[in-house]
């Protein structure tokens, strides 16, 4: 049978060379990295198509709340701990009507952050657009799970073993070194029990782990969803999550969805971004690999440009993991309108 490489793949055989092949970093050590042996990319059309019908069953779980005709309220609470700016106990509550009128506010310790959409249009239920980054974990973890097309991406899978079940791990990335190997720091990860189709590890970028459990799951029109959900990076929990109830709504709850002339217009939150900066790193820095990195990841005002919070992924190495975060929060972004939710891989050549 002939195969008809993807354009993506051609271009990967041709620019990785086995020089090229080296420098491409690897994961470092993580104890919530399901991928540490070899991951296969994925050519034929059938392995392709198999997988990305396993990532949308898997995202569709989550995601196709947003797609129901059936009114509902979920109510959410959570706690997190770290370095982000708003941290300690918080809670979610969403009210859908339907796709063009719902709402929904989130708090976490001083802060405040929310959106009624109305008649299709968004505004702001607090005083300024900013979201809390725990706000942005928490709804995108509940919400958008993965990637909303996977087709074009470069697909590579690895069948793990986790809780004592063998699940698919899947990994995409715009492109890496063809050859089997473990998790490369651009790839994102799914981990799906392939026979429930349910979502059990997501992680954006390395140094970032999000758990879903399973074992007093809440159901709802079909949907099976993990009741508590746990965000870990650099080996410690820094969000846990609990969806507390998700009903139908009764026939108060909608007539809470009003429209007052205060209210400002604002944006629906976008699904995580990913970008590298380079930079050189100091004598006696880094692994002695000719590249290391750090992903810090933060918020970007959308109208200044500035990073609004920011958090260190990988701390083995304290001073790097700070510099990572200065050049981070110092660096000048282009302003889009939007505030965004960012992985920024801070490479750090050495001299």
């Amino acid at each position: 049978m002939r195969i008809t490489l993807p354009f993506y793949l051609l271009l990967s055989l041709l620019l990785f060379t086995p020089a090229a092949f080296s420098q491409m970093a690897l994961v470092p050590p993580d104890s919530s990295e399901l991928v540490t042996g070899a991951a296969h990319v994925l050519v034929t059309p059938e392995e392709r198509t198999a997988a990305s019908d396993l990532l949308n069953r898997a995202r569709q779980n989550y995601f196709s709340l947003h797609e129901f005709r059936t009114p509902y309220v979920l109510k959410v609470s959570f706690n997190s701990s770290g370095q982000s700016l708003y941290e300690g106990e918080g809670s979610m509550e969403e009210v859908r009507v339907s796709a063009r009128r719902w709402r929904w506010t989130a708090q976490i310790g001083n802060a405040s952050a929310g959106r009624l959409i109305y008649d299709g249009r968004v505004y702001s239920t607090s005083a300024t657009n900013a979201v809390p980054l725990r706000v942005y974990m928490v709804r995108t973890a509940l919400f958008a799970p993965g990637p909303a097309f996977a087709t074009a991406q470069m697909m590579r899978s690895a069948t793990v073993s986790y809780k004592g079940n063998e699940i698919t791990c899947l990994l995409l990335s715009e492109s890496v070194p063809t050859d089997p190997a473990p998790r490369f720091w651009v790839e994102s990860e799914y981990c799906i029990d392939p026979n429930s189709g349910l979502l059990q590890v997501w992680s954006e970028a390395p140094g970032i782990y999000v758990t879903y459990d399973y074992s007093d799951p809440l159901t709802f029109h079909g949907r099976t969803l993990a009741r508590q959900i746990t965000f870990v990076e650099d080996g410690k929990t820094v969000l846990d999550v609990h969806l507390d109830s998700l009903q139908e709504t009764g026939d108060a709850e909608p007539n809470s969805l009003v429209l007052t002339p205060e209210l400002p217009a604002s944006y629906l939150l976008s699904a995580p971004q990913r970008f590298p900066i380079w930079a050189d790193a100091n004598a006696g820095e880094g692994d002695g690999n000719s590249t290391h990195s750090v992903i810090v990841h933060a918020t970007i005002d959308g109208v200044t440009g500035k990073v609004l919070e920011a958090e260190a992924l990988q701390n083995s190495n304290p001073e790097l993991a700070q510099r990572a975060l200065d050049i981070v929060k110092h660096s000048s972004n282009s302003p889009t309108g939007m505030e965004r939710e960012v992985f920024i891989n801070v490479r750090f050549r050495t001299r």
